[in-house]
């Protein structure tokens, strides 16, 4: 911790570790992670204890730090995609991890015929 105290950006890279558990958050990915292997990656381009979706995140974004955090994580991505073209069974058992964890198919929470409220004419 005293680590943190020290420095406003953590600029280390921490190992690699394997967890089977599932967290709960709400993303862009949505149902996409449910109907298609995904991977995640987190790379730091604020500061430490910066509120997401903010205007002091926005503020950052063009920043020395940012873009040094975005250009590792695309480097992560073109590996990890190098990785699939190299070995395609990898991609076989990405699916069937999937298929493991959820089941056969994805059903989705949200009732068939559902209209989200934006779409809905009678919403006044």
């Amino acid at each position: 911790m005293k680590y943190l105290k020290d420095h406003i950006l953590y600029d280390k890279i921490l190992e690699y570790t394997h967890s089977s558990s599932v967290t709960m958050s709400s993303s862009d990915v949505g149902d996409v992670s449910n109907v298609i292997p995904t991977s995640q990656i987190i790379v730091a381009c604020y500061a430490i204890g910066t509120s997401v979706h903010s205007w002091q995140e926005v503020a950052q974004g063009k920043a020395s730090y940012a873009f040094k955090g975005m250009l590792k994580a695309s480097d992560v991505l073109a590996n990890a995609a190098n990785k699939f073209l190299e070995k395609p069974e990898l991609i076989e058992e990405a699916w069937e991890e999937l298929i493991k964890r959820r089941g056969p198919k994805f059903v989705s929470p949200i009732p068939d015929g559902r209209i989200p409220m934006v779409l809905r004419k009678d919403k006044y």
